[in-house]
């Protein structure tokens, strides 16, 4: 039973993390490009 727990645990834990990574690759790469536009106005 504590073993079947576990898995259920981990696999939520998975998930949410996850979820978490391609939302803050999605924020960062927002971040990222909006830095690259700021960039060529500037022209450096």
């Amino acid at each position: 039973m504590l073993v079947e727990l576990k898995g259920i645990y981990l696999k939520r834990y998975w998930a949410g993390w996850l979820r978490w990574k391609k939302y803050f690759e999605i924020k960062l790469g927002a971040i990222v490009q909006s830095s690259e536009k700021e960039k060529e106005k500037s022209g450096v």
